[in-house]
C-alpha cells in the first residue's frame, strides 16, 4: 500500500514536467516561426541594396542607347531656356533640329526648369504612352557646379517599373558620360527573394549543424565527467576494504 501511494505521489510530478517539456517544445517551434521571417527579411534588406548598386556600371566604350540627358534650348516664344530630356539614340536628331543648345544649366534658372520639367512628366497625368515625347518620370541632380563644367545625375524613364540613370560631366556644347545605371526593379526584387530564400536557408543550415554539434560535445563531456565521478566513487568505496585487509 505504501509503494502505491509513493507512485500517487510521484505521477503529479512527472504530469507537470510532461507539461513544461510540451509548453517549452511549443515556444520553441513559436521562436523558430518568428525568427525565419525575421532573419528572411534582414538578409532581403542586405541583398537587394547591393544587387542594386551592382548595376551601375562605368561608361567604358559606347554611350548607351538610352543614356538620358538634358539639354536647354531657347522657347520659341519668349526665349527663355527650357529643358529637355532626350535619350543618346535620339540626341543627333534633336541636336540638329535645335542648334542653339546647350548641356549647362544656368544657375538662376534651375529652379524654373526643374519645375517646367517636373510639370511635363507623364506621371502626373497618368500617361502610359510609351511612345510619347515626355517620359515617365524624370528629374536631374547638379553634383558639381563649376565654371563652364558641371557633373549631373540625370533620372528619366519611360516606364514606371524601370530605373534609367546617367551620370556625366557636361559643358557648353559637349558632354562626357561616366556611368550608367539601368534596370527592372520587379525582376530585381524576384532575384532578390530568391537569393535572399537560398541564403537564409544556408545560414539556418549552418547554425543547425553547429548547435548540433555544441550539443553533441556537451553530452560527451558530460558522460566523461559521469564516467570519471563513477571511478572515483568505485575507488573511495574499495579504499576502506582494503585497509580493512
Amino acid at each position: 500500500m505504501v509503494k502505491q501511494s509513493g507512485e500517487m505521489e510521484t505521477n503529479p510530478n512527472r504530469g507537470w514536467k510532461a507539461y513544461l517539456s510540451l509548453v517549452v517544445q511549443t515556444l520553441k517551434s513559436l521562436l523558430l516561426i518568428v525568427l525565419f521571417p525575421i532573419s528572411f527579411i534582414a538578409v532581403f534588406l542586405s541583398v537587394f541594396p547591393m544587387l542594386d548598386a551592382s548595376t551601375r556600371k562605368p561608361v567604358l566604350d559606347s554611350v548607351p542607347r538610352m543614356f538620358p540627358l538634358l539639354v536647354l534650348v531657347p522657347g520659341e516664344a519668349d526665349g527663355q531656356l527650357r529643358g529637355h530630356f532626350v535619350y543618346h539614340k535620339d540626341l543627333d536628331e534633336f541636336l540638329e533640329t535645335h542648334p542653339e543648345h546647350t548641356f549647362l544649366i544656368p544657375e538662376e534658372s534651375e529652379e524654373a526648369i526643374r519645375a517646367q520639367l517636373d510639370r511635363e512628366n507623364r506621371y502626373h497625368r497618368r500617361d502610359f504612352d510609351w511612345e510619347s515625347p515626355d517620359p515617365w518620370r524624370a528629374w536631374f541632380q547638379i553634383d558639381e557646379r563649376e565654371p563652364g563644367r558641371q557633373k549631373l545625375l540625370v533620372f528619366a524613364t519611360w516606364d514606371d517599373d524601370r530605373v534609367n540613370m546617367g551620370w556625366y560631366e557636361a559643358t557648353d556644347q559637349n558632354f562626357t558620360p561616366t556611368h550608367y545605371k539601368f534596370s527592372f526593379d520587379p525582376g530585381l526584387a524576384m532575384q532578390s527573394f530568391f537569393m535572399s530564400g537560398v541564403i537564409t536557408v544556408f545560414l539556418w543550415i549552418v547554425v543547425a549543424l553547429f548547435l548540433r554539434r555544441r550539443r553533441r560535445l556537451r553530452m560527451e563531456r558530460m558522460k566523461e565527467d559521469i564516467t570519471l565521478f563513477d571511478g572515483i566513487a568505485n575507488t573511495q568505496e574499495r579504499t576502506p576494504a582494503s585497509d580493512q585487509r
